[in-house]
């Protein structure tokens, strides 16, 4: 994305990417408003000693929203390769807030607790948890403005994660599309990649389309073939982590349908996340108003 924050696919999956500006234009466009301080989940990886039982590279922090999508995504998990940390509710803008009053908020504080690693100045890439942290959110206007929230406090107060290519945002696919002829079923990322499988698999009266609203719609099965999807040698021996060969194996092997989000222009970055996430609503408004609602902005 040509605004300074990029998101794009860390891997060539052949899925669309100029998303991450964009979601921003989702979010309110006030930023007003306080979420309430509550607890929150963590389900962790297997640890021995305290040490992951795979290569800590492979490993990922998977925050979410919300009681539902985190029940699916434990049941759906290899606990050798995901955490899943359940947030509740909405959560703070802390674009312009102080390292002190972002640490006021109890998921901000949990999840850099659950990160391992530090905040703001102590923060160190090296003592990171996990190999890498998802954000998985719903495909939706909540979600997006979910990210948002979570991508500039990483960016404030962990901006080295971001730096080293190690913050991803999860990209759970819109329809499932299956063939009544053969079972054949297959997940799709927009209503274009949609109507094209329906035609190749036979037409509307010839396949079945389940629509995915949110993280929680989704079953086990699916969240596994989709958001928590393994590379197949790391899924042989599911279960069996001593004797697992993941030799070769490397963060893009278990990326491959994440987004990475990375930033190519500190100061020009930091325009834009004080335009999109500052306190001041009538730039960002005069902003809204500007864009081409009817295309994709870059």
């Amino acid at each position: 994305i040509k605004l300074g924050i990029r998101q794009h696919s860390c891997h060539e999956t052949g899925f669309g990417c100029g998303q991450f500006i964009w979601l921003f234009a989702k979010v309110i466009l006030t930023t007003g408003g306080s979420a309430k301080k509550s607890g929150t989940k963590l389900s962790d990886i297997q640890r021995r000693g305290g040490a992951p039982l795979v290569p800590p590279d492979l490993t990922a922090l998977f925050p979410c929203e919300g009681d539902s999508a985190a029940g699916t995504l434990k049941a759906a998990r290899d606990s050798r390769f995901h955490a899943i940390y359940a947030l509740r509710g909405k959560v703070e803008n802390v674009n312009n807030a102080t390292l002190k009053k972002a640490l006021e908020f109890a998921e901000f504080h949990a999840l850099a607790t659950a990160i391992g690693a530090g905040i703001g100045p102590e923060f160190d890439l090296s003592a990171m948890r996990y190999g890498r942290v998802v954000i998985a959110t719903d495909a939706d206007h909540d979600g997006s403005h979910i990210q948002a929230l979570l991508i500039a406090f990483f960016y404030r107060f962990m901006r080295p994660m971001i730096d080293a290519g190690r913050l991803y945002v999860a990209r759970p696919p819109l329809f499932r599309v299956r063939s009544k002829k053969t079972g054949e079923a297959v997940y799709v990322y927009s209503e274009t990649e949609r109507d094209a499988m329906m035609k190749q698999l036979g037409g509307a009266d010839k396949t079945e389309v389940q629509r995915f609203k949110g993280l929680g719609e989704m079953n086990a099965d699916q969240m596994a073939e989709t958001v928590l999807a393994l590379p197949a040698q790391a899924k042989a021996k599911k279960g069996k982590a001593g004797d697992a060969d993941l030799s070769g194996l490397r963060r893009s092997d278990f990326s491959a349908k994440e987004i990475c989000v990375r930033v190519d222009d500190a100061g020009e970055a930091e325009k834009k996340f004080e335009l999109l996430m500052g306190n001041a609503p009538a730039p960002r408004r005069k902003w809204l108003m500007n864009l081409q609602w009817h295309t994709e902005a870059e």
